[in-house]
């Protein structure tokens, strides 16, 4: 016969640990990782725009990081950085990495990116937060309260966004475009051993030369308050648990 006692302490103990977890239950945020051009900036504007409109308290405050980030980390007086290697998210091969520290003298690449992921892993504990890029994703893979976006667009959209934010010539915007992506995939693939393109990894892929940007910044809303409603509701649960124990109930 189990020793109701020993049963009844461990229950209490594990509902003590849920209790803990629950009253720092993180707050939420969101991830948007991009195929080059496929407009990762103007869905976090979107979605701000949107969560403006609805007017609820879980969508005040929130702020979205992508530039910002790269000012953040240029901000650091302990680091050298070239600010256009921040903004497009620049992996450089072990060969390049030798030239910019010799000769331009930049921080080594490692610890750039470290600071970033510290910065980003800040932000997303303290909520309300949207992460565009610098493989949000998986900085944050271990936190919970996280909705995560992966954006793809048609070919010949991306190559008009590309072309319109770095000014290049027609011939030029498809090989800007394809190291921006190599870049990034290079990014996650060294320090997470991750395909950034593999939608497993991925709440949502949202395609955005099927889907207007208005639709996706609400489909974005609705997977942050669903996420929210359910973690209420398992903590709800925890608690009315917590309860019953408490007063010796059946």
């Amino acid at each position: 016969m189990a020793d109701i006692g020993r049963l009844a302490n461990y229950l209490q103990a594990q509902l003590v640990d849920k209790e803990r977890a629950r009253a720092r239950r993180p707050r939420p945020f969101i991830t948007i990782s991009r195929q080059a051009g496929a407009g990762g900036r103007s869905l976090a504007d979107a979605v701000l725009a949107e969560m403006a409109r609805d007017g609820r308290e879980l969508f005040q405050g929130w702020h979205a990081f992508d530039d910002e980030l790269c000012e953040i980390v240029a901000s650091d007086p302990k680091l050298s950085v070239l600010a256009e290697a921040l903004i497009d998210e620049q992996y450089r091969s072990p060969f390049e990495e030798f030239l910019a520290q010799s000769v331009v003298g930049v921080s080594p690449q490692a610890t750039v990116f470290k600071k970033i992921f510290k910065t980003i892993r800040g932000l997303a504990e303290g909520g309300k937060a949207i992460i565009v890029g610098r493989a949000g994703r998986w900085v944050t893979r271990r936190l919970e309260g996280g909705v995560h976006i992966r954006l793809v667009a048609p070919k010949e959209i991306r190559l008009a966004a590309v072309r319109k934010r770095c000014g290049l010539e027609e011939t030029d915007v498809a090989a800007k475009m394809r190291d921006l992506d190599r870049s990034r995939d290079r990014l996650v693939r060294r320090y997470f051993s991750a395909d950034v393109a593999d939608p497993v990894h991925y709440d949502a892929v949202l395609n955005l030369g099927a889907m207007p940007l208005p639709m996706a910044a609400k489909v974005v809303l609705q997977m942050v308050a669903d996420r929210v409603e359910r973690a209420d509701a398992a903590s709800a649960v925890s608690n009315g648990a917590r309860r019953v124990l408490d007063l010796g109930e059946p």
